[in-house]
């Protein structure tokens, strides 16, 4: 029998075809011989039967695969990433190097983290055996070693940056962490804190008070009499403000005794179940800039459940649902970190959310007690606490069990080996890190920065990796064709200036001209004046010597009298005529001069970089700066930031961060 088959070259192996009519298991391991043989030769093949598998594989792998220990249960030691385009689900299973599974736990999204409190001393590192399956691809099995990282248990200052990453493209001076000591200090980084100790005030230094819209103090969980704020459910609010706006890292501590159930809702990043008046809101959700990628963070409790809301162009999901029996006074930590967020209650991990890939945003202005639907908060809460930044299990755990603070310790950026990236940075004494510039991933996703830190007379030095997170969006919010029409209408309007720049000179090309001729004319009837003068002179000589002549000349006389009086009338009028000219003259040198100041102004203001928004320069190409922004301008062409100079001008000078090199621009 012939029949077409795919022959695999270089093995003599065959991948049957449905042209034999019979199944895999029927002809497995039995040799047989295909005849090949066609015009011009003959050739028979001798081969054995075997299973291909056509589905795709992948590859995956561990984000961080180190752990400090002593950090206690729920810490993340990192993420896992496939190359597959489908959704990849992540297990602990057992096998070969499985030996360190039962210290950690995974979620089915990829997220590891410790099951325990690890010991260095101990263990200094974990085998885990992993398995990634998708739909349509070969599920995969790997093998991973976590390193334990020594904590010197002898030295006081051991210290960490939380967060350790910011998105590119944020205006210089913005946030993106603090220095907290592992010796947890749950007063770093607190920016608001609201004892209820009879009255509203704000136990934070220049904290801003607390309004209270219709909310009164009562008995508190010990029994202690107006020390706790209670909601009536009804109309009750209470407002305040933080000194800024944070992003992606806060944390959010409170006592609670909520009466009033809340809707029960399933987790998600799309839809608006939050967006109803059902929800007991105890912390409202205010609008994110959709834009910006932004949503905004909030709170909705109840007896039966806890949720965590978001909002942003009209929806409200939840990507953090708890129901459970919350009854009675209970303590809560909610803290967001790389905008997911962790639950703790009563001082114990109980949950993380859904990862939600836009930026979180807490405060400035700060609603407690309903949403923007109404859906008010019945119940009392205590202690209610804002960090800006993410708590750790430990700090938790600790806050609940109200321990006192460390002493303080102060931070500094200091030169050494590491340092390379503190160009980038400001840090304050109380740990908290900012950007000095706008980053760009692109050029630096990592900066190293050294970092110094004092405390009782003890120093310590350590080096850090700050991520630089790409979020591919530049701030200029517009397109710059916009900004090219109101270019192109300013280049109009100073080319109208040089056309009547150029009308009032031949203006005063034709005035000079004018003059010239009038005062030529007044010269030649000064003249004229001059010989009637003389010609007077000798005729009164004259008349004395010859009086008997004087009547016969006084005809002549009068006439000459009466040109005489014309010439000067003549001369009086041209002498107004010419003040006239000299008035119009000096009016049109001013207006020259005033046209060329607006001329210069104009090409200056072409060229100056602190214009909102984008602006063109024929030698530079499309700039953007912003009020938020400025001196640092972003430059299309070159595709960095450029920090300008102020005060300079002709050349103007621009340095590049990134090459640390000085531009002129002529």
């Amino acid at each position: 029998m012939k029949n077409k088959i795919l022959l695999l070259i270089s093995t003599w192996s065959l991948l049957i075809s449905p042209v034999f009519g019979q199944t895999f298991s029927e002809l497995a391991g039995v040799a047989f011989t295909i005849d090949t043989r066609d015009s011009e030769s003959e050739e028979w093949l001798t081969g054995g039967l075997f299973e291909v598998d056509t589905r795709d594989r992948f590859e995956f792998s561990l984000s961080s695969n180190s752990v400090f220990e002593n950090q206690g249960a729920g810490i993340e030691v990192g993420s896992f990433r496939s190359s597959s385009a489908n959704t990849v689900s992540y297990s602990l299973v057992s096998g070969e190097s499985s030996s360190g599974n039962a210290s950690f736990t995974l979620s089915s999204e990829g997220v590891l983290r410790t099951a325990k409190s690890l010991d260095y001393e101990q263990t200094q590192e974990y085998s885990i055996r992993v398995l990634a399956t998708a739909s349509g691809s070969i599920p995969t099995e790997k093998v991973f070693s976590i390193v334990v990282l020594d904590v010197d248990e002898g030295i006081p200052l051991a210290f960490v940056l939380s967060p350790n990453s910011i998105e590119e493209n944020r205006p210089g001076g913005s946030r993106v962490g603090r220095f907290v000591s592992r010796e947890e200090n749950v007063q770093v980084g607190l920016v608001s804190w609201f004892e209820f100790g009879g009255d509203f005030e704000n136990s934070v230094p220049n904290g801003s008070p607390g309004k209270s819209e219709g909310t009164s103090l009562v008995p508190d969980r010990n029994g202690q009499d107006r020390q706790a704020l209670y909601f009536d459910g009804t109309n009750d609010t209470f407002l305040f403000e933080l000194q800024e706006r944070y992003f992606s890292n806060f944390t959010v501590c409170f006592w609670a005794d909520p009466r009033k159930e809340t809707s029960i809702v399933g987790e998600s990043t799309r839809g608006g179940a939050m967006a109803t008046p059902r929800h007991s809101t105890l912390m409202y959700y205010p609008m994110g800039d959709k834009t910006l990628h932004q949503v905004g963070f909030g709170i909705a409790l109840g007896p039966n459940a806890l949720n965590v809301a978001h909002l942003s162009g009209g929806r409200a999901p939840a990507t953090l649902a708890y129901p459970s029996d919350l009854s009675g006074w209970k303590h809560y930590v909610v803290s967001c970190i790389d905008n997911k967020v962790r639950l703790f209650v009563n001082g114990e991990f109980h949950k993380d959310g859904i990862q939600f890939e836009r930026t979180n945003i807490l405060g400035p202005s700060i609603t407690l007690g309903k949403n923007y639907k109404d859906g008010y908060f019945k119940g009392s809460i205590d202690d209610l606490r804002i960090y800006d930044r993410s708590l750790t299990a430990s700090e938790a755990s600790s806050i609940y069990q109200s321990k006192e603070p460390e002493d303080a310790i102060t931070y500094t950026l200091v030169k050494g080996e590491g340092d390379s990236g503190n160009r980038f940075f400001s840090l304050t004494p109380e740990g908290e890190l900012r950007t000095a510039m706008v980053l760009d991933a692109g050029k630096s996703p990592s900066l190293s920065i050294r970092v110094q830190a004092s405390q009782a007379g003890y120093e310590t030095t350590e080096i850090f990796e700050v991520r630089v997170i790409e979020n591919g969006i530049l701030p200029p919010p517009e397109d710059p064709t916009k900004w090219k029409e109101k270019w192109e209408q300013e280049m109009a309007k100073l080319s109208a200036i040089r056309q009547e720049i150029e009308d009032t000179n031949k203006s005063v090309l034709e005035v000079d001209e004018t003059l010239t001729r009038q005062t030529e004319e007044i010269r030649n009837l000064e003249s004229q004046i001059s010989q009637i003068d003389d010609a007077k002179l000798a005729c009164d000589t004259e008349c004395a010597q010859v009086r008997e002549e004087i009547e016969s000349k006084k005809a002549g006389l009068e006439q000459i009298r009466m040109e005489n009086q014309r010439a000067e009338n003549r001369i009086s009028s041209l002498e107004d005529d010419l003040g006239k000219w000299i008035t119009k003259d000096s009016e049109l040198s001013e207006q020259i001069t005033q046209k060329r100041t607006e001329l210069t102004e104009l090409e200056d203001k072409l060229r100056i970089p602190y214009l909102k928004g984008w602006h063109y320069t024929e030698e530079k190409g499309w700039l953007w700066t912003d009020p938020e922004f400025y001196p640092m301008v972003y430059s299309d062409t070159q595709g960095i930031w450029l920090e300008y100079a102020q005060g300079t001008s002709y050349p103007w000078q621009y340095y590049d961060h990134y090459s640390e090199q000085w531009q002129e621009w002529k």
